[in-house]
Protein backbone atom coordinates (compact mmCIF):
# COMPACT_ATOMS: atom_id res chain seq x y z
CA UNK A 1 0.00 0.00 0.00
CA UNK A 2 2.93 2.23 0.82
CA UNK A 3 4.23 1.87 -2.84
CA UNK A 4 1.22 2.69 -4.32
CA UNK A 5 0.26 6.22 -2.42
CA UNK A 6 4.11 7.04 -3.50
CA UNK A 7 3.64 5.85 -6.80
CA UNK A 8 0.66 8.27 -6.88
CA UNK A 9 2.23 11.17 -5.01
CA UNK A 10 4.80 10.83 -8.11
CA UNK A 11 2.27 10.52 -10.68
CA UNK A 12 0.66 14.05 -9.33
CA UNK A 13 4.00 15.70 -9.01
CA UNK A 14 4.64 14.71 -12.51
CA UNK A 15 1.63 15.98 -14.02
CA UNK A 16 1.75 19.42 -11.74
CA UNK A 17 5.71 19.46 -13.56
CA UNK A 18 4.09 19.15 -17.12
CA UNK A 19 1.42 21.27 -16.98
CA UNK A 20 1.76 24.62 -18.36
CA UNK A 21 0.68 27.37 -16.76
CA UNK A 22 -1.19 30.72 -18.64
CA UNK A 23 1.03 33.55 -18.00
CA UNK A 24 -0.85 36.52 -19.10
CA UNK A 25 1.75 38.75 -21.59
CA UNK A 26 2.80 42.18 -19.97
CA UNK A 27 1.65 45.61 -21.81
CA UNK A 28 4.81 45.73 -23.42
CA UNK A 29 5.06 42.47 -24.95
CA UNK A 30 1.41 42.51 -26.45
CA UNK A 31 1.85 43.65 -30.23
CA UNK A 32 0.38 47.30 -30.70
CA UNK A 33 -1.90 47.06 -34.28
CA UNK A 34 -2.85 50.12 -35.97
CA UNK A 35 -5.50 50.70 -38.08
CA UNK A 36 -5.86 53.70 -40.65
CA UNK A 37 -8.98 55.31 -42.46
CA UNK A 38 -8.35 57.36 -44.82
CA UNK A 39 -11.32 59.34 -46.24
CA UNK A 40 -12.50 58.45 -49.63
CA UNK A 41 -13.05 62.19 -50.81
CA UNK A 42 -10.56 63.90 -49.41
CA UNK A 43 -7.98 61.93 -48.44
CA UNK A 44 -8.29 62.59 -44.33
CA UNK A 45 -6.49 60.42 -42.19
CA UNK A 46 -7.63 58.46 -38.94
CA UNK A 47 -5.20 56.46 -37.45
CA UNK A 48 -5.95 54.41 -34.30
CA UNK A 49 -4.28 51.66 -32.18
CA UNK A 50 -5.08 48.70 -29.88
CA UNK A 51 -3.46 50.79 -27.09
CA UNK A 52 -6.24 53.73 -28.04
CA UNK A 53 -4.04 56.48 -29.38
CA UNK A 54 -5.48 58.22 -32.08
CA UNK A 55 -4.77 60.73 -34.71
CA UNK A 56 -6.60 62.61 -37.30
CA UNK A 57 -4.91 64.42 -40.12
CA UNK A 58 -6.71 66.45 -42.07
CA UNK A 59 -5.77 67.07 -45.63
CA UNK A 60 -7.48 70.25 -46.99
CA UNK A 61 -7.05 72.50 -43.90
CA UNK A 62 -3.48 70.66 -42.54
CA UNK A 63 -5.24 70.55 -38.92
CA UNK A 64 -3.98 67.82 -36.72
CA UNK A 65 -5.50 66.37 -33.77
CA UNK A 66 -4.23 63.77 -31.11
CA UNK A 67 -5.73 61.60 -28.25
CA UNK A 68 -5.94 58.84 -26.33
CA UNK A 69 -9.71 57.04 -26.38
CA UNK A 70 -11.05 53.79 -25.27
CA UNK A 71 -11.76 50.46 -26.97
CA UNK A 72 -14.17 48.25 -27.78
CA UNK A 73 -14.03 45.03 -29.64
CA UNK A 74 -17.18 42.75 -30.79
CA UNK A 75 -16.64 40.31 -33.62
CA UNK A 76 -15.11 42.18 -36.49
CA UNK A 77 -14.90 45.35 -34.99
CA UNK A 78 -13.24 47.78 -33.54
CA UNK A 79 -14.66 50.92 -31.96
CA UNK A 80 -13.04 53.97 -30.03
CA UNK A 81 -14.63 56.99 -28.34
CA UNK A 82 -12.72 59.75 -26.84
CA UNK A 83 -15.11 61.82 -24.52
CA UNK A 84 -13.39 65.41 -23.99
CA UNK A 85 -14.55 68.64 -22.17
CA UNK A 86 -14.27 70.28 -26.09
CA UNK A 87 -14.61 67.15 -28.19
CA UNK A 88 -16.08 63.78 -29.04
CA UNK A 89 -14.16 61.59 -30.88
CA UNK A 90 -15.83 58.26 -32.31
CA UNK A 91 -14.24 55.42 -34.74
CA UNK A 92 -15.13 52.04 -35.90
CA UNK A 93 -13.30 49.46 -38.58
CA UNK A 94 -14.65 46.34 -39.64
CA UNK A 95 -12.09 44.55 -40.00
CA UNK A 96 -13.91 41.51 -42.05
CA UNK A 97 -15.40 44.11 -44.67
CA UNK A 98 -12.29 46.31 -44.78
CA UNK A 99 -14.06 49.43 -43.75
CA UNK A 100 -14.29 51.92 -41.90
CA UNK A 101 -15.49 55.98 -40.72
CA UNK A 102 -14.76 58.31 -37.97
CA UNK A 103 -16.46 61.23 -36.94
CA UNK A 104 -14.85 64.17 -34.53
CA UNK A 105 -16.92 66.71 -33.03
CA UNK A 106 -15.42 70.12 -31.89
CA UNK A 107 -15.96 72.27 -29.73
CA UNK A 108 -14.52 75.62 -28.72
CA UNK A 109 -12.88 76.70 -26.54
CA UNK A 110 -13.34 80.36 -28.53
CA UNK A 111 -11.29 83.45 -27.98
CA UNK A 112 -13.14 86.51 -25.98
CA UNK A 113 -15.85 88.46 -28.16
CA UNK A 114 -15.75 85.57 -31.69
CA UNK A 115 -18.18 83.64 -32.37
CA UNK A 116 -17.26 79.80 -32.85
CA UNK A 117 -18.77 77.38 -34.18
CA UNK A 118 -18.95 73.54 -33.70
CA UNK A 119 -16.64 71.39 -36.16
CA UNK A 120 -17.85 68.37 -37.43
CA UNK A 121 -14.96 66.41 -39.06
CA UNK A 122 -15.69 62.69 -41.05
CA UNK A 123 -13.75 60.03 -42.25
CA UNK A 124 -15.57 57.62 -44.42
CA UNK A 125 -13.40 54.74 -45.91
CA UNK A 126 -14.77 52.38 -47.89
CA UNK A 127 -11.81 50.59 -48.60
CA UNK A 128 -9.37 50.30 -45.87
CA UNK A 129 -6.94 48.43 -48.23
CA UNK A 130 -6.44 51.18 -50.83
CA UNK A 131 -5.17 53.53 -47.99
CA UNK A 132 -1.66 55.72 -48.64
CA UNK A 133 0.40 57.17 -46.53
CA UNK A 134 -0.13 60.43 -47.58
CA UNK A 135 -3.22 62.52 -48.57
CA UNK A 136 -4.77 61.34 -51.70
Amino acid sequence: MKKFKTYLYSLALAVMLATPTLVQPTLAQRAIRQFQLQDDESGSQFTFDTTGNYVYAGCRDGLKLEGVGNLKISGCTITLEAVSRFSLVQAEVNLCKSAGQASILLEGPCPVNQNCEPQHLTVVDSDTNNNTPDCK
